[in-house]
């Protein structure tokens, strides 16, 4: 289990700084190329409900089952570093206060893209790695 933990942190942390990266793109970038592409492909398009984004937290409930707390917590801390990143970027390309397309879309009120992250989204994420003795929470 030692060597699939492991390698779940390197691809986490390549993530992450791959997110990173992508935050380095100049915001009339984002708006004049990657928004409408995204538009073109949903009009509410997430990454989050993409299907490989839904197996990947198919599989973290799955890989729970195996780990040990520090494990866990490690995972957990990765994670929160990915949707951070993730969050920067959208308050680099849109702003702090901008909605996701979906949240847009849905006529979400309140929270911007990078809040949904930081909140809602990640909550849904880091369940997947809450105590198998624990009765499950909501995610949402």
């Amino acid at each position: 289990m030692d060597t699939l933990i492991q390698g779940l942190r390197d691809v986490l942390i390549a993530s992450r700084s791959a997110m990173e990266l992508a935050g380095d793109m100049l915001p009339a970038d984002y708006v004049s190329i990657v928004r409408p592409h995204m538009s073109r492909m949903s009009p509410s398009f997430s990454g989050l409900f993409l299907e490989d984004h839904a197996v990947m937290l198919v599989e973290f409930r799955k890989i729970n089952q195996k780990i040990g707390a520090d494990s866990r917590s490690a995972l957990v801390g990765i994670i929160s570093e990915l949707y951070e990143a993730h969050a920067g970027v959208c308050e680099h390309v849109t702003g702090k206060d901008r909605q996701s397309l979906m949240s847009a879309r849905h006529k979400s009120a309140g929270l911007s893209a990078s809040q949904d992250l930081r909140t809602k989204w990640l909550k849904r994420a880091i369940s997947r790695f809450e105590s198998p003795d624990q009765p499950a929470s909501c995610p949402f």
